[in-house]
């Protein structure tokens, strides 16, 4: 046989070899370097409140619908239309109807928040004391890692941190509650804008025309909603509607995100 072949002839490296594969790892570690670059920019992006999001132009305005009082025999209709939607909402929960409590887990698993609202809502009861208060909140978060498998870090004051009703029964209690509440781990939450839905509006058309009024006026806008009555369900796919329509961001709350606190008067 004839082992002296020329170059063309022999098995092995072609010509131009060694630059098509220095060529091929330098487009490999090209993409590596643009996927490290979008993971920090995405972790750097999580890291962000919702106002620096709208300040640097990252979001147009951040929406946060929350619903007080459920879960209710309305709560799974409203998850469907989340759902829908692929819309994450924030929750927060009460015991008043036992036979809807495993629509907790549901939430949960679709990844919305899920607050702490009270066990009871009896304002006599829970704002009696500040150790009343607390035994409702404990009874509550119970009834959230029952269903969840967590407890849960957020929670909003029956009538919200402002609420005056609370000087009937034990004057300064909101002040204390409120100082006690980042002590125990809790972010509680408030609301800068309001379907009154447990208020004045008892019809869709008024739930809708209050939300957007108060989205409109916030770049970031924390909503008060109930999923206990039938005119606000009918009114939430419009509101979810008109904001993905006009590049509103729908997000569910998250420690440290936003920090809506009203002015306490007790």
């Amino acid at each position: 046989a004839n082992v002296n072949k020329t170059a063309e002839e022999r098995p092995g490296k072609r010509p131009g070899g060694f630059f098509a594969s220095r060529f091929v790892q330098m487009a490999a570690l090209t993409l590596v370097l643009v996927l490290c670059f979008f993971s920090a920019a995405q972790v750097y992006i999580g890291g962000l409140t919702a106002k620096q999001l709208v300040r640097w132009g990252l979001e147009k305005k951040v929406v946060f619908l929350t619903f007080d009082d459920g879960p209710s025999n309305y709560t799974a209709e409203l998850l469907d239309i989340l759902k829908k939607y692929d819309v994450k909402a924030s929750f927060f929960v009460t015991g008043s109807d036992e036979n809807s409590l495993d629509l907790i887990t549901r939430e949960y698993k679709e990844g919305h928040t899920i607050g702490v609202h009270s066990f009871t809502h009896d304002y006599a009861a829970i704002y009696s004391s500040d150790e009343a208060f607390w035994d409702d909140n404990t009874k509550m978060n119970d009834i959230i890692e029952e269903k969840t498998g967590m407890r849960s870090r957020f929670m909003r004051f029956p009538g919200g941190a402002s609420n005056r009703v609370s000087m009937d029964y034990n004057i300064g209690i909101m002040t204390r509650l409120a100082g006690q509440a980042a002590e125990r781990g809790f972010e509680y939450v408030d609301w800068n804008a309001t379907g009154d839905d447990s208020g004045g509006a008892d019809n869709p058309a008024d739930v809708y025309k209050n939300a957007i009024e108060g989205i409109e006026e916030k770049p970031a806008a924390v909503v008060l909603l109930h999923d206990t009555h039938s005119y606000t369900l009918a009114a939430v796919e419009d509101i979810i509607v008109y904001c993905l329509d006009h590049g509103y961001s729908l997000q569910p709350l998250r420690k440290g995100f936003f920090e809506c606190h009203h002015r306490i008067m007790n």
